[in-house]
């Protein structure tokens, strides 16, 4: 997948990169609506294409998560900068090259035997935040060694009001039952 923003926008400029991922934001040109505006997005209109990058449906990019929107929305709204900043980050981190297997540092390059824990928070203070980007083989799930730390830290976010999103009963599902099986 190419991430693509048409600007000259320097913080927009710089999503113009491939990310090794098959999942982007479908945008139609003339029958799109920028999600910021609620207006038709034009095909000669700037624009910028976001992938599914953010998992916590209470994370304040949430709304740019897998969404098309007029550049001009993005560069104006409160949040637009931030959220230029993570997709930027999370291309950075995720894809082909980039997986990196937590337990035997070696890249994981069976997609089936794939396991991604997301950029979870940004907030200094939240615990998940060292978990952001995780790598792991799946085969390798009972190996590692935060895999009970993460599974608490994780259920304590979905008790608490920092969380919203099944992506984390996902996580806790897969991590924790392999912790069963050990």
């Amino acid at each position: 997948m190419t991430l693509r923003a048409k600007s000259e926008h320097p913080q927009v400029k710089g999503l113009r990169r491939d990310a090794g991922h098959s999942a982007m934001a479908l945008l139609i040109y003339g029958k799109s609506v920028c999600a910021l505006c609620g207006r038709v997005i034009n095909q000669n209109e700037l624009t910028c294409s976001f992938p599914p990058f953010v998992v916590n449906e209470l994370d304040a990019c949430f709304v740019f998560s897998d969404g098309a929107f007029h550049e001009a929305c993005v560069r104006k709204h409160m949040h637009g900068i931030d959220a230029l900043r993570r997709v930027d980050e999370w291309a950075s981190r995720v894809g082909p090259g980039k997986r990196k297997c937590i337990v035997c540092e070696m890249e994981v390059a069976d997609p089936d035997d794939y396991l991604l824990i997301d950029h979870l928070s940004d907030r200094e203070e939240d615990p998940l935040r060292e978990f952001n980007y995780t790598h792991l083989h799946r085969s390798y799930v009972q190996k590692w060694n935060s895999r009970s730390r993460f599974v608490d830290l994780a259920a304590a976010a979905l008790a608490s009001d920092s969380w919203k999103g099944p992506y984390l009963i996902r996580l806790i599902e897969e991590i924790g039952a392999k912790s069963l099986h050990q």
